[in-house]
């Protein structure tokens, strides 16, 4: 059946993408980037140290004709270290979520290295002014929060990743209609192969007296009677901005619970008589987890290291700055609070444009708080990124 999906898949892709191949005009673009990855971190479970190197280049191409639209995005992707001999990977791999289609290949792999190749991303489909029809591994951007977004079931993440903008996707179908100028219905189904463990959402996204709004719900994955409803958010308020999500789940298997946040976010004048707050961004969240414990020895965090969960407290607050030293330097840090046991991240980094098209970035990501805190049990990883795009 995974078989049978993955060819699938990668047929609907080569159709939606003939027409421009054989147009008088295709329109037929590629993109992509290479980037080099070194970090250095020590395992949770057997506290060992460990270096990895990753080398990736991505390949995209967007092809389109007519009403016809395919989208890949292609990997190689090469990792050396000593990553691979700790408990943490024979245990969690890369924390990658498992996928209802196989496009991932392993070419080669031993105790110092590991080189795949992967379909990304990859999708079909059909495209008019009023509706959208799509086929594939696909990511959707749901919700308005920054660190976190209650209502983005679809594509959750780790507030703490070090690839903030690697977010793969889900294999799904999609449809989308246009309701007037500034509204849209969505509805997405995911491709598992029983319903039980099948996503089946919709969303309804409108704008009313300045403020965008999104009403979403529908089954998620769980009991055959499981559902959730939630809605999102955002308005500009002088120079401000505020957002807010919420999402109430009934999983059936466990106790209903409720997910909340509201975020405020403001940009600096260039006027601002503080140097250091010139034209700089900040953003403050407050993220509420019903599903979270009160309790830290009641952690599982197993299940953050596996990627199942993305936070394992009740209430966090979380910071994020991002400030533009010189047109070819930004300086960028985000900070959480678990406020259930005192435990906090911080993140900050610094980005140089080197070169046209490319960006060396340095960074880390520092963990503390007591012994059976959240993220006083992880360790902080210093790392270095080079990234070429093209």
């Amino acid at each position: 059946m995974a078989c049978l999906s993955r060819f699938g898949l990668i047929f609907f892709i080569v159709f939606c993408a003939i027409p421009s191949f054989i147009a008088a005009k295709p329109s037929l673009n590629f993109s992509g980037y290479a980037k080099e990855l070194y970090l250095h971190g020590r395992s949770f479970t057997d506290q060992k140290e460990y270096w990895q190197n990753l080398n990736r280049v991505r390949l995209t191409m967007d092809s389109s004709y007519s009403i016809f639209r395919g989208y890949v995005e292609y990997d190689q992707e090469i990792r050396t270290g000593t990553y691979f001999q700790t408990q943490d990977f024979k245990s969690f791999g890369f924390g990658e979520k498992e996928k209802s289609w196989e496009l991932t290949q392993t070419i080669s792999q031993d105790s110092r290295h590991f080189w795949r190749h992967r379909v990304y991303r990859g999708w079909g489909g059909i495209e008019t002014e009023k509706w959208v029809v799509r086929m594939g591994r696909q990511r959707f951007a749901w919700g308005t929060g920054k660190i976190w977004n209650p209502t983005d079931l679809l594509n959750p993440y780790l507030p703490f990743v070090l690839e903030r903008n690697e977010r793969e996707g889900i294999d799904s179908l999609y449809l989308r209609q246009s309701l007037g100028h500034l509204s849209q219905l969505e509805v997405v189904s995911s491709m598992n192969r029983s319903w039980k463990e099948r996503s089946f959402l919709g969303r309804v996204r409108t704008h009313f007296k300045l403020t965008d709004i999104s009403l979403i719900g529908g089954k998620v994955p769980s009991e055959e009677g499981s559902w959730m409803a939630g809605a999102d958010l955002a308005r500009d308020i002088a120079d401000c901005s505020f957002h807010l999500e919420f999402i109430f789940d009934d999983p059936k298997i466990k106790d209903q619970f409720l997910k909340y946040l509201f975020g405020y976010e403001y940009n600096f004048l260039s006027s601002h008589p503080l140097f250091f707050l010139r034209e700089a961004w900040v953003l403050f969240e407050y993220y509420h987890n019903g599903l979270g414990k009160s309790d830290p020895s009641q952690y599982n965090l197993l299940s953050l290291l596996q990627g199942k969960e993305v936070s394992l407290a009740k209430d966090y607050l979380g910071f994020s700055f991002t400030k533009e030293l010189h047109p070819l330097l930004k300086l960028e840090g985000t900070a959480i609070l678990n406020l259930t046991d005192n435990s906090y991240f911080v993140a900050p980094s610094l980005d140089w444009n080197a070169l046209e098209n490319l960006h060396i970035l340095a960074g880390l990501h520092f963990f503390d708080g007591k012994d059976k805190s959240e993220f006083g049990r992880l360790y902080s990883i210093p790392y270095l990124q080079a990234q070429y795009f093209f």
